[in-house]
């Protein structure tokens, strides 16, 4: 953890992230036909201000070559949704692992997502950052007791799908 946050900051983003966050994790394919397991922890909020405070503190926490990210998309109303995205194994055990004793909503899946992070970190066959590249029965029993499934039962999000060309046309009926 960087020492130039304040404690206060810490508690700011631990309240931005049970009010207008998300801990998770989720199943996503690659396009080589490999499962992982995802996890990202995110902030989201219509005002700009609000997700560049989340960022700033965030970015102090996390080490050089995993910072976060800032998004945005358009909701349905036609506003700006901006997101501030932490989505690497060694960036969200910084940002959690610092925000966790301040934590009251998502402190559960924060602790779960905290302990499936520092078990794959824990070595074995390593790429950039240290995760395992591959999945052992170990983390194969890890997964299934914190996350109550096998991992080739995991509902899979698969990416760059192909939407259907041709959509189904509804006519609305006159009443």
């Amino acid at each position: 953890m960087s020492h130039n946050v304040e404690v206060h900051d810490l508690a700011w983003l631990a309240c931005a992230i049970d009010a207008e966050g998300s801990v998770y994790t989720y199943p996503h394919r690659t396009t080589a036909g490999r499962v992982s397991i995802m996890v990202r922890v995110e902030v989201c909020n219509t005002d700009p201000r609000f997700t560049d405070k989340a960022l700033e503190i965030a970015k102090a926490l996390c080490p050089e070559g995993y910072q976060p990210s800032l998004s945005s998309q358009m909701t349905v109303t036609g506003k700006p949704l901006w997101r501030m995205n932490v989505q690497s194994y060694v960036s969200c055990e910084c940002v959690l692992t610092a925000v966790l004793p301040y934590l009251i909503v998502k402190k559960d899946k924060a602790e779960t997502m905290l302990a499936w992070v520092r078990h794959r970190l824990q070595g074995g066959h390593k790429r950039r950052g240290g995760i395992k590249s591959v999945y052992t029965e170990e983390d194969h029993r890890v997964a299934e007791s914190l996350f109550g499934v096998k991992l080739d039962n995991l509902p899979i999000r698969r990416v760059g799908y192909n939407r259907n060309p041709n959509p189904p046309v509804i006519t609305p009926t006159p009443i």
